[in-house]
């Protein structure tokens, strides 16, 4: 065992703690509980008594920190406690923590990084929320952090989700800076790229204009200039008689620096055209020979008068005698002066051409036809040789492009249930423990747009459309002096938006879900919050609008508009066509996949379109004996049936051929082999036994069994027929709810078929005489049909064929009675 460390004197405890711990002034991003943590925690494991402590601790606080320390009294510094008590009194300031919080409304970013944003917006909030919980100061960070980012920054940042923590919103901000300056630089490259091209452009104009000018000032006679090599040597400077007794050398010509500053000054400048422009021979270039006492080469002809033209000039001579030499006051040649001035002029043109920049590119579409349709989404429309199709007209529907637009606010209040713990007024620690989204009256909701403040609280602009009040405090959240308090505070915000309603009635909004909201009503109130917005009394309207009549193909999924290249797909969500079309008026109406609604004004209306197409199609098809349905809108649609099954079920299983011979079973539960293994061949289920005798007038036990189970035999054949179907087509209205029928209710269209087998049976009304009790319902244990192999049963009935029925000239029409849909429970 280790044996305890002794007391250290205060001598001692001085040492130990040395420079281990920085010293707190107040002033920085660290706060007083920050410090006296790290105080504590150090003297602890130093194992420092708290008196010395107390007595070192001055040593440690400087500035503002030590002031506030010698301002004590001598009962304050008395022990330990009252000393960290009454120092957290003081730097917990509410004018200094009020202040601090105002400033940190108005901080914003400027010049600084987001790093560096980060950093102050995160120390200032842990100052003005000193002694609440750790993750507050954090998550209060957030708000503060994104509402004071650049516009950019923050209107990417909104557009993406809340950040979980206040390092996923840096994070965020430092991708979408990051972003925006790859943005930028692209858009500089492209403008820097398209400026270059238009001032390569203009030099090169400007470029043939020099030389044009070139040529019109050269006479037809010009004589070709002679390469300085060739020149013939300029004439001896005259010497005295006694020049070769003179010994004394003559001074190397330095130029005449009087004149030196008026010399063109040849910069080299980035991508200056002009740089070489002299050396490249365009010009007689004088400055080779300035202040020289020989005359240079002079051109065969006449050019001379063109470089001085306000002094007269002798007569040019052959060779090189009486040559007159070059007069200095004449620096530049008068080409050489039209050089410079169209340079100057080019640079003046530059100068004033317009940056192009990247709000000027417009793309204007040329076709009006996708400005007033709302293209569909591309589908993979691949129709087959063999797939019927029919060619007709169509007039095509749209929603309303101008719908009718109201200015909405929505309110909310956001509850905040804070836990404030406190322990001496030593550590005080503020946790949020709930927090919900609760609405208000609509009464409250529209005093607030209008006046600006709800309760007598203002509202404050967060951003643009959005207004939120402070914090306001609903209880008493007087700090305890030693425990845990619960309070209540309270954010009340107000969102401005706009609402818009294609039909008169129903309304659609940025500010939230409007499905079960009317127009008239004028608001909307659900649990989180209420959207109101002015009442208007209007007559319902079609939401839909005529684009256009076209030639079209229509086949069993899809109506194709060759002329325009577009797909439109049928959609079989019939529910939500009866919504849609609630006021309006259109003949033969079919809604599509993109809520585009097309009508067949050639089509007859009591027939579906699909079972048309397959009626008349291009190509001929065999006609088949059919029954039908009729949808609510009186149209018919057809279905294939399967075929009646020439065995009777008991002599496939008993091998009798009358009922009154059928052996007794139990049927409470079922327990006959024979009759489990057609139970667990054709899927059924107790829920089908219990449907059929509640629906159904009552019959022997035994014989209802049978007749359910041939029941969901029939069911099987019909929907792997049905699948068989769709694996080539699309279905039909008819076979589609036959399909639904069929797995999640029970349907009568096997009534014929059970009938001829059993015997007639009547549909009664559920709650009946003439229905059975529950204790006459069969049924089966699931555990019974675990131990049954369906491929031991002795006589396998054969597979159906697709049903085949002779061909007629018209197919009968066979009206249903009726088509049950119901899910009854036990």
């Amino acid at each position: 065992m280790f044996a305890e460390r002794d007391t250290p004197t205060l001598y001692a405890s001085c040492k130990l703690l040395g420079n281990r711990i920085e010293k707190f002034s107040g002033d920085s991003d660290k706060t007083f509980e920050e410090f006296l943590d790290e105080y504590k925690d150090l003297i602890e494991s130093l194992n420092i008594p708290h008196e010395h402590a107390k007595s070192l601790l001055p040593l440690y606080l400087t500035g503002g920190a030590k002031l506030k320390y010698q301002s004590l009294s001598d009962e304050e510094k008395s022990n330990w406690q009252s000393i960290v008590t009454t120092l957290a009194r003081k730097f917990k300031n509410q004018a200094m923590l009020s202040n601090i919080r105002d400033e940190l409304h108005n901080l914003r970013q400027g010049k600084d990084s987001v790093g560096e944003f980060a950093r102050k917006i995160l120390a200032k909030t842990k100052v003005a929320f000193q002694g609440e919980d750790k993750s507050v100061p954090r998550k209060l960070a957030i708000d503060f952090f994104i509402k004071g980012l650049r516009p950019d920054i923050r209107k990417a940042i909104r557009r993406l989700p809340d950040p979980s923590d206040f390092e996923t919103a840096v994070a965020n901000a430092e991708k979408e800076q990051r972003i925006l300056e790859q943005e930028r630089r692209e858009e500089r490259d492209i403008l820097e790229s398209i400026n270059a091209l238009v001032l390569d452009d203009k030099v090169e104009e400007l470029q043939k204009q020099v030389n044009s000018l070139q040529q019109r000032s050269q006479p037809q006679g010009q004589v070709a200039r002679m390469s300085p090599r060739n020149r013939p040597l300029p004439p001896s400077r005259p010497q005295p008689a006694n020049a070769r007794f003179n010994r004394r050398p003559q001074p190397m010509f330095r130029g005449n620096p009087a004149n030196r500053r008026n010399f063109p000054t040849n910069r080299r400048f980035f991508n200056n055209p002009f740089r070489n422009f002299w050396n490249q021979g365009n010009f007689y270039n004088p400055f080779r020979f300035q202040n020289q006492n020989y005359t240079p080469f002079q051109p065969m002809h006449a050019q001379q008068d063109h470089f001085n033209p306000p002094m007269s000039q002798p007569a040019i001579m052959q060779g090189t005698q009486g040559a007159p030499q070059f007069n200095q006051q004449s620096r530049f040649p008068s080409a050489a002066q039209n050089v410079n001035f169209l340079c100057l002029l080019a640079i003046i043109a530059t100068a004033l051409i317009p940056s192009v920049t990247a709000h000027e590119f417009q793309i204007c579409g040329s076709s009006s036809f996708p400005n007033v349709l709302a293209l569909p989404k591309l589908v993979e429309c691949r129709v087959s040789t063999e797939e019927p199709m029919i060619e007709t007209t169509i007039k095509l529907y749209a929603e309303n492009s101008s719908p009718l637009k109201m200015t909405a606010h929505k309110c909310y209040r956001d509850l905040i249930k804070v836990s404030v713990h406190n322990f001496l007024y030593i550590r005080t620690r503020h946790t949020v423990i709930d927090r919900q989204r609760i609405s208000i009256s609509p009464e409250e909701c529209r005093s607030a747009a209008v006046t600006g403040s709800i309760h007598g609280h203002p509202l404050t602009e967060i951003s643009t459309g959005l207004k939120s009040t402070n914090e306001i405090e609903d209880e008493n959240g007087k700090l305890p002096l030693w425990g845990t308090n619960v309070y209540l505070r309270s954010v009340y915000s107000i969102e401005q938006g706009e609402i818009a309603s294609f039909n008169g009635e129903t309304v659609l909004s940025t500010l939230g879900n409007l499905d079960n909201c009317s127009l008239p009503v004028g608001n909307c109130q659900t649990p989180q919050e209420t959207i109101i917005w002015e009442p208007v009394q209007i007559t319902p309207y079609c939401r839909f609008s005529e684009i256009g009549e076209y030639n079209a193909l229509t086949t069993m999924k899809y109506v194709l508009l060759p002329e325009h290249e577009l797909a439109f797909e049928f959609s079989s969500n019939h529910l939500l066509r009866s919504d849609l079309l609630q006021h309006c008026n259109i003949y033969n109406s079919y809604l599509t996949t993109s809520n585009h609604v097309i009508s067949f004004p050639n089509i007859p209306p009591n027939i579906m379109i699909q079972d048309f197409v397959l009626e008349n199609p291009i190509t001929s098809r065999a006609k088949r004996d059919t029954r039908y349905i009729i949808d609510n809108e009186n149209r018919l649609s057809r279905y294939d049936l399967v075929p009646l099954q020439a065995l009777p079920l008991i002599q496939r299983l008993y091998n009798i051929t009358e009922m009154n011979k059928l052996p007794p079973f139990e049927t409470q539960p079922i327990k006959d082999h024979k009759l489990l293994r057609e139970i667990k061949q054709w899927n059924v289920t107790n829920l089908d036994f219990l449907r059929r005798l509640r629906l159904y007038a009552a019959e022997e036990s035994h014989v209802s069994a049978l007749r359910t189970i041939r029941y969901a035999e029939y069911r099987f054949r019909q929907l792997t027929w049905l699948r068989t179907i769709k694996s080539k087509r699309p279905l039909n209205y008819a076979e589609v709810s036959i399909q639904q029928n069929l797995e999640q209710g029970v349907t009568d269209i096997f009534d014929d078929y059970l009938n001829r087998e059993f015997g007639p049976l009547q549909i009664t009304i559920p709650g009946s005489s003439a229905q059975s009790n529950d204790k006459d319902i069969p049924f089966f244990r699931v555990e019974d049909l675990l131990n049954v192999d369906i491929l031991a049963v002795a006589s396998q009935p054969s597979q159906t064929p697709a049903p085949q029925p002779p061909l007629t000239s018209k197919p009968p029409i066979v009206a249903l009675q009726f088509q049950l849909h119901l899910e009854l429970l036990p």
